[in-house]
């Protein structure tokens, strides 16, 4: 196997273990079986990305692509997860096997008879009703394996609710719907299972997702983790500023923020604690950085592709609005890395251990190659997103072939294939969930009312509503991944934002941002557990050193949702100006959370400069014209001025950020 190659397979086999036990280890024909279904997950949403029924001139409905997807997820699902921990990893039980063929069934009855059954879908007749009811209970066992408790149990009250919408008190009381009515609607109309969310992974997300895997296989995840090593080594702090760049790195593609902390922390979190990190912050740094790439263009993760459809907005439009809140996060998480460093005096890993520029260049500087070409094709030449994800694909396989360590043997492509496949069971089963949420909402009214509910209980405070969002997804995130939480609160809360007078992007973005949060809060931090499960550190003190390092994940929503000019919306001298303040924001409350410059920095000037971070964070008024506010010109002045009175009163460090 060549390096690549292994790259690649260590790579699969560390998400692997992220995921846990709860994946078969089969073998013989079944084994084959399922790596069959994978691959034709993969390989069939390729197909559709290229338009081959237009060239085949073969008439396919969208909606009939959509079934034969969610029958190959649903089908490899109940063949390679466990139904429970206790059970056999080796072999398939006799009711997966009824549920696959109950898949089938169900499914391909969708993907031949659509038409018709879309025509007649108001006649509640046996078989469409009932095809309904085993696509929910097969959709209701999946999410219990694969997703886990709390979505399985948002999803089953959704289901409840529009069961009995007529039995709930008012203000959420909603219309009689006959049970069968639901099944059919739920199974059939294009605004419930086999609707937008299922488009989005079916046609988008699974060219990001195969993108990423085959950089990865190719040796991509290596280069990335080398050109951190050269940028950053030598630093105070060397090996955290490689986890940062590193995972901002394999964010830009991957986007999944415990993908990239298996990804990148097997490499990083040893290099720290052997650089003197304790074990916890070591943990904490790669879960932060990690999960940030979940808001890094240009691909921020699945989230970003459904928020984009959500708006009804070009994809390229959500990466520039991103841009400015992906960078004050990672400026924070950098700037407090490196005073931490130098409060310590922690040195950087010596130059003589760190790969060399000019090698690391010349080996994968073909792997710059795929992401000039994706940015080119979103802005450059206005491509789709799931076109140009498709284009970047192609771009990495034709450009492995250049080097022999980086190419790629067919059955390697193929394994390539299937781990993408895998890779998107979850998304798949995520996306099957908020269509049934969708479908019930549209059905109930139930996402009206619950808009009006909110106001009514925010009264006319703006931050009052806020504040209850952002509560509402760190509770709704526990456990749960980002892409779940993003689409929960899209229907259910993104309405209401958008009615008291939020930017609709703005709102959006928020509602990612606070999404992502349950990532590193306690007490269900999966991207902070994951990291600390590696570091061998206490999950717990990891959360919080997490929440610490992330602390603009939890102030910039409420930032930019006052002040789109960060999202890039608005005139053009407001954008600059807000801009330079909520930066100058940022390098001030990052001095005062480590509470160091180029010495220890007093607790009376620590709370001062917290102040005057706020003071630039929040939207004063008279910004609306693009003119520079009184406090933010004082608070500019303030902060400042004590900045540079700590500088220069200070003894000068061994080695700083540049040396």
């Amino acid at each position: 196997m060549t390096e690549a190659a292994d790259d690649g397979a260590s790579w699969a086999a560390e998400e692997a273990v992220a995921a846990g036990s709860r994946f078969r280890n089969l073998s013989g024909p079944v084994r084959w079986l399922a790596k069959a279904v994978l691959f034709s997950i993969t390989a069939t949403g390729l197909l559709w990305a290229t338009d081959i029924t237009n060239w085949a001139k073969v008439s396919i409905l969208t909606e009939q692509f959509l079934a034969l997807f969610w029958t190959l997820v649903l089908s490899a699902v109940f063949l390679t997860v466990k139904a429970h921990r206790g059970e056999s990893r080796t072999r398939v039980p006799w009711f997966d096997w009824l549920a696959i063929c109950a898949t089938l069934a169900m499914g391909l009855y969708l993907v031949i008879d659509y038409e018709r059954l879309l025509y007649e879908s108001p006649l509640l007749t046996i078989d469409k009703w009932l095809s309904g009811l085993i696509a929910i209970i097969l959709l209701i066992e999946a999410t219990r394996r694969l997703v886990g408790n709390a979505l399985l149990i948002i999803l089953l009250m959704f289901i409840a609710y529009g069961l009995f919408a007529d039995l709930v008190p008012a203000p959420l009381k909603g219309p009689t719907v006959k049970w069968e009515r639901l099944l059919v609607y739920l199974y059939i109309d294009t605004n419930a299972l086999i609707g937008l969310p299922l488009l989005v992974a079916a046609k988008i997300v699974l060219a990001f997702v195969v993108l990423g895997n085959l950089m990865f296989a190719t040796g991509g995840g290596r280069f990335f983790t080398d050109l951190a090593m050269v940028a950053m080594g030598r630093y105070r702090g060397g090996p955290a500023k490689i986890s940062v760049m590193a995972s901002s790195l394999f964010g830009s593609i991957s986007g999944t923020a415990v993908s990239n902390v298996v990804t990148t922390g097997v490499v990083t979190i040893p290099l720290m604690k052997n650089n003197n990190y304790r074990a916890e912050p070591a943990a904490a740094i790669e879960a932060v950085a990690s999960t940030g790439g979940q808001i890094m263009p240009p691909v921020l993760g699945a989230t970003s592709f459904l928020m984009a459809e959500f708006l009804e907005l070009p994809f390229r439009v959500v990466v520039l609005a991103s841009i400015i809140p992906a960078l004050l996060y990672y400026v924070l998480v950098f700037l407090q890395i490196d005073l931490e460093a130098g409060k310590l005096k922690l040195a950087g890993i010596d130059r003589s251990l760190l790969p060399k520029a000019a090698a690391v260049l010349r080996d994968g500087w073909l792997f710059v190659i795929p992401l000039v070409v994706l940015v080119y094709a979103l802005f450059g030449l206005n491509f789709s997103a799931g076109k140009a994800g498709l284009t970047a694909v192609v771009t990495v396989l034709l450009l492995s072939y250049v080097k022999k360590n980086s190419r790629l043997s067919p059955r390697q492509l193929a394994e390539v294939l299937v781990s993408s496949g895998t890779g998107l069971l979850e998304i798949g089963i995520i996306v099957g969930i908020a269509g049934v949420i969708i479908g019930v909402l549209n059905v109930t009214s139930l996402g009206f009312n619950l808009s009006l509910v909110m106001i009514q209980v925010g009264g006319e405070s703006q931050l009052a509503l806020l504040l209850m969002a952002a509560l509402l997804a760190v509770i709704l995130g526990m456990g749960m991944p980002t892409i779940s939480v993003y689409l929960l609160l899209a229907v259910l809360i993104g309405p209401a934002l958008i009615k008291v007078g939020f930017n609709p992007l703005a709102a959006h973005m928020f509602l990612l941002y606070t999404g992502m949060l349950s990532m590193l809060s306690p007490p269900v931090a999966i991207a902070s557990y994951t990291a600390a499960s590696i570091a061998g550190a206490n999950p717990m003190q990891t959360s919080w050193i997490s929440l610490r390092l992330g602390a603009m994940a939890f102030i910039a929503p409420f930032v930019f949702v006052y002040s789109p000019e960060l999202l890039l919306v608005g005139d053009p001298v407001a954008i600059v100006w807000r801009t330079l303040a909520t930066f100058a924001g940022t390098i001030f409350f990052a001095i005062a959370a480590i509470g160091y410059l180029r010495a220890p920095v007093p607790v009376t000037i620590r709370v001062f400069l917290i102040l005057t971070s706020l003071a630039l964070f929040l939207r004063p008024p008279g910004t609306d014209d693009g003119a520079a506010p009184w406090l933010t010109i004082a608070a500019l002045g303030v902060g400042a001025s004590i900045t540079a009175w700590l500088w220069w009163s200070g003894p000068r460090p061994a080695q700083s950020l540049g040396q």
